[in-house]
């Protein structure tokens, strides 16, 4: 029911955009044709770069370019492919997500409607039409998240840590939560996990790091160098930590509407979890 209600909803506006488009599903932002130009010059030129003539890192997302060179290969240069891709992950992430809410609910109702809150609060029908790695990236962290629910089993553990290891390199601000997740290790003295997290997560990302260093310069793609805060320290420096934290933090509405209320919630969940003790035992009764 999940599914085929998630799916209405994207095939309506998948049937709206072709109206509008000569019958040609167009996407809505040029990134997905930036990760398109990278894959197809890759898959055909072995070159990494928004032209054949020249390394030039371009994609915030390595692996899902990556895989669409790989999907370009065999199912030649067709810019619909990202929109197969993120319609298969999509599926996928549907499956996970009423996996893991089946577990608190034995409804099948309460199910659905969580799961249908869940892809609709995130936008999901909008991300997987966009031909971008959202939904790549969702996917994995509900493969993660489920997987944790469930470590006592062995092939969760491995599932778990087999989508750190490919979070970071669909996107890098993974690494935010790799060190969350680490945090969590940390309540309960997990020190092992804490380590495996940490490097499972980091290492691949170092690693591409490490490859677009040697090409041009730079640890991440330029697409995310010139988006990035850069300090010069230099006579700027006090004008630079006031747009930081001035304009961009406490004077900038959308951190507020997007950042600032989830943290105050699970702040609030955690210290009441907390004084209730029911964090702790919870954690214990996943790990042990």
């Amino acid at each position: 029911m999940s599914l085929i209600i998630f799916f209405a909803i994207c095939l309506g506006y998948y049937c709206n955009v072709l109206s509008k488009t000569d019958g040609h599903y167009v996407y809505l932002i040029d990134d997905a044709y930036i990760h398109l130009a990278m894959a197809k010059n890759f898959a055909l030129y072995d070159v990494w770069g928004i032209t054949k003539y020249e390394f030039s890192s371009t994609s915030s997302s390595p692996l899902f370019t990556y895989l669409l060179s790989v999907l370009i290969q065999f199912f030649g240069n067709n810019d619909q492919l990202p929109l197969y891709f993120n319609t298969i992950f999509g599926i996928g992430t549907v499956y996970f997500l009423n996996q893991y809410y089946s577990d608190f609910f034995k409804n099948v109702k309460n199910t659905v409607v969580a799961v249908l809150f869940t892809l609709f609060f995130a936008i999901l029908h909008l991300q997987l039409l966009s031909g971008m790695e959202h939904i790549f990236h969702v996917f994995l962290l509900a493969v993660n998240i489920f997987c944790l629910s469930n470590f006592k089993n062995k092939i969760a553990v491995y599932g778990f840590y087999f989508s750190l290891l490919l979070m970071g390199v669909v996107r890098f601000e993974s690494m935010f939560y790799f060190v969350s997740l680490a945090f969590v290790f940390i309540l309960i003295k997990k020190w092992k996990e804490v380590a495996a997290v940490l490097l499972i997560g980091f290492i691949p990302v170092a690693i591409f790091c490490y490859v677009n260093y040697q090409h041009d310069g730079y640890l991440f793609p330029n697409s995310v160098v010139v988006k990035g805060t850069k300090f010069t320290f230099d006579s700027n420096l006090p004008h630079q930590l006031k747009s930081i934290l001035l304009d961009n933090f406490l004077f900038n509405k959308s951190f507020y509407k997007i950042g600032f209320l989830p943290i105050v919630i699970c702040m609030i969940f955690i210290l009441r979890d907390f004084k209730r003790k029911i964090l702790m035992s919870s954690l214990k009764i996943i790990f042990y």
